[in-house]
């Protein structure tokens, strides 16, 4: 979620709650950085349309901690085409997964005392994620028969709109800010990596590729920089601009990156502004795609290939908080941000 940047920490025990949603649609497909732009004039792209929720519990305890909570929930259809022998699109069909995603459970600390005046300060976290999603959920599927479209079979949908990757996880997280001389602006930056150790959940894709028989359980990784302008003209208001990268490397940090991912990235654009009022929050973002990379498999790279992947023009992101307890009264927060959709 997107919050508020801040250099402050809270003396007093209190709980926090967050909710956020994000919205994206997914439809033009890159075999690196090159756009497939055929896939769209033939109308065989495959469009994903996903709104992701999530509430945060967040409790504060003394001036440098806190635990965290986060449990996501997802919405998502797969627009796919129907095609005849001659590989001429003649029809759509949609597969859709809805329900709980992978919980994760993150301590943060403030690497330096809040109580002493600084122009910055930062985080450290760390963190645990558990396989709470269903990884493999099905739906129907259609194909060409009979000049037109008929059921296929029930299998599993496609890896990107799975609820969850099947694996136990270990988050790393580092946020901060830096305030300028006049205080009325800073810059923010965050880093939440998600390393996902096992290897394979060791459910089938329905790919025809050997390599590609199981869907990997991947590593992710999110990362912000930017600048926000405050002060007490704006009367609570903050607004920023920023640059957001994100995505799913084609190695993991630690374990094997066998079987079927699909490994890229996109750098986004992100502006975005916040309002604060007592003890609530708000903010809203934009995402705007500059770049977007579907690198190649460590699959792709045994066969000699480079699959491709759908990415999304530009996203959006609303977020609202509360502060509850006895530190409530104002709300100072650190950079909060969840891990990759």
């Amino acid at each position: 979620m997107v919050g508020v940047p801040g250099v402050a920490g809270c003396d007093q025990k209190n709980w926090e709650v967050t909710t956020s949603w994000r919205y994206f649609r997914s439809h033009r497909h890159f075999v690196g950085t090159d756009e497939q732009e055929e896939r769209a004039e033939e109308g065989s792209q495959v469009k994903n349309t996903v709104n992701s929720f999530e509430v945060d519990l967040k409790y504060t305890f003394g001036p440098r901690w806190d635990l965290q909570m986060q449990i996501p929930y997802r919405t998502s259809d797969r627009n796919s085409p129907v095609r005849d022998p001659s590989r001429v699109v003649v029809d759509r069909y949609i597969t859709h997964a809805d329900g709980i995603g992978d919980i994760q459970f993150l301590a943060r600390r403030w690497m330096l005392d809040p109580s002493v005046p600084h122009h910055g300060n930062f985080t450290l976290g760390f963190g645990l994620k558990f396989p709470t999603g269903n990884p493999d959920g099905d739906d129907l599927f259609y194909k060409y028969s009979g000049g037109g479209k008929v059921p296929d079979t029930v299998r599993n949908v496609d890896q990107s709109i799975q609820l969850g990757d099947g694996g136990f996880g270990q988050v790393f997280d580092i946020q901060g800010s830096v305030g300028t001389m006049t205080g009325s602006s800073f810059f923010y930056g965050s880093l939440n990596y998600l390393f996902n150790p096992e290897t394979t959940d060791r459910i089938e894709t329905g790919r025809s590729a050997p390599e590609e028989k199981y869907m990997s359980i991947a590593d992710q990784y999110l990362a912000r920089v930017g600048a926000g302008f405050g002060g007490p003209g704006l009367k609570g208001w903050t607004i920023g601009i920023g640059m957001r990268g994100e995505g799913v490397p084609p190695r993991d940090a630690f374990g094997s990156s066998d079987w079927f991912r699909r490994p890229g990235y996109t750098i986004s654009v992100e502006p975005w502004f916040a309002y604060v009022h007592g003890d609530n929050s708000f903010s809203l973002s934009y995402q705007y795609a500059v770049e977007r990379n579907r690198v190649r498999s460590v699959p792709d790279i045994h066969r000699g290939a480079h699959g491709d992947a759908a990415f999304a023009d530009d996203s959006w992101q609303f977020a609202w908080s509360r502060r509850f307890g006895r530190g409530a009264g104002g709300h100072h927060d650190e950079e909060a941000e969840s891990k990759t959709e």
